[in-house]
C-alpha cells in the first residue's frame, strides 16, 4: 500500500514554496502520494512540477506543517555544514509525519511535468531581476544600473523582468523591461535565458528550480543555507564578518536596523557583480 503524505507550506514567499517542492519531488520519487498545499499565487508554478497542489487553507489537520520564522530561530548560531532550508524542512516533514519516511529518501531536484515552450528571443539574454520585499534583501538600483552599463558595454544582451510598470526599475536605462509575467510565464522566461542576476528572492530561485545560470547578489543569508541545493550558481557575498547574520546568531542581527538594510549589501559594487558574471559565462559557454 502507498504511504500518503499531506506538506502545508506556511511560507511567505515563492522561494520558500519552491524549496519546499524539493521535499514534495523526493518524497514523490521515493514512492509516496504526496498533497502540497500552498499560498494561492504559488499554486500555478508548483503545479508545473506536481499535480496535487491546493490552496494553504484546505490543508488538513494532520498535515506536516514548514514553518519559516520557526526555522529561522532553530537554524541562528547554527554550524554552517549543511545549513539548508531544504535540509531542515526535509527534517521537519519526517519528524512530523506519524508514519515512517521511506528508507533512504533524499530531497529532490523538481521535474517539469511537460517540457517548457522556451522564447528563442531570450536565448542569448541576462536577465535582472531587482525587485525583492525585504528591503535588506534589495541590492540598490543604482548598483543594478551601473551594472547593466558593464555588461552592455561588454557586448551582452540585457532584460529586466519586474512586476509593475511604475517599478523604480525604470530608472535603469537602455533595456528591454517585462512587466507582470505570471510566476508560470516567468519560469518559462528565465528557463529561456542564459543567466539571471537577481536578489535572495523568488527569481533566483525559479533559476535554480529550472536549472538556468544564476548571480544572487546577497549578504542576510549565507550561500549555504539558500543555494546549495541548486547547480551552476555564482553567489556575489561580500567579506564582511556580520555577513549571514539572518540565520547566525553570533553575527549580530538587529531588527531595527538590519530589517531595514544592509550595509554588507551596500558593500557589493556593480564591478564585483560584473566580474562574477564574466567568470560564471566563461564557465557555461
Amino acid at each position: 500500500m502507498t504511504s500518503k503524505i499531506s506538506i502545508s507550506s506556511k511560507l511567505n514567499g515563492l522561494g520558500d514554496s519552491l524549496c519546499s517542492m524539493w521535499c514534495v519531488e523526493g518524497l514523490k520519487q521515493a514512492g509516496m502520494d504526496v498533497d502540497f498545499f500552498v499560498r494561492p499565487e504559488h499554486i500555478g508554478i508548483c503545479r508545473l512540477y506536481h499535480e496535487r497542489v491546493f490552496h494553504k487553507d484546505n490543508a488538513p489537520l494532520d498535515a506536516v506543517t514548514l514553518n519559516i520564522s520557526k526555522t529561522e530561530t532553530q537554524m541562528a548560531g547554527r554550524p554552517p555544514d549543511n545549513l539548508s532550508r531544504i535540509d531542515w524542512w526535509w527534517g521537519w516533514a519526517e519528524e512530523q509525519y506519524s508514519g515512517e519516511f521511506p528508507a533512504g529518501a533524499t530531497p529532490k531536484k523538481p521535474q517539469l511535468l511537460n517540457p517548457f515552450v522556451l522564447r528563442p528571443e531570450l536565448e542569448n539574454t541576462i536577465v535582472i531581476a531587482p525587485e525583492c520585499c525585504f528591503y535588506n534583501r534589495t541590492w540598490n538600483m543604482g548598483h543594478y544600473g551601473r551594472l547593466v552599463h558593464l555588461l552592455k558595454e561588454a557586448g551582452h544582451e540585457v532584460v529586466a523582468f519586474v512586476e509593475k510598470a511604475e517599478s523604480k526599475v525604470n530608472e535603469i536605462n537602455g533595456i528591454v523591461y517585462h512587466y507582470g509575467m505570471s510566476f508560470e510565464g516567468l519560469a518559462m522566461a528565465i528557463a529561456s535565458s542564459k543567466l539571471l542576476i537577481g536578489n535572495d528572492s523568488g527569481p533566483a530561485h525559479i533559476a535554480g528550480t529550472v536549472g538556468t545560470p544564476c548571480i544572487p547578489v546577497h549578504a542576510v543569508m549565507p550561500p549555504e543555507a539558500v543555494w546549495n541545493y541548486y547547480s551552476d550558481f555564482f553567489p556575489a557575498y561580500p567579506d564582511d564578518a556580520c555577513a549571514g547574520c539572518g540565520f547566525k546568531a553570533d553575527r549580530g542581527y538587529h531588527p531595527h536596523t538590519c530589517g531595514k538594510m544592509c550595509s554588507a549589501l551596500e558593500g557589493i559594487s556593480a564591478g564585483d557583480v560584473f566580474k562574477i558574471a564574466e567568470q560564471a559565462l566563461g564557465q557555461i559557454n
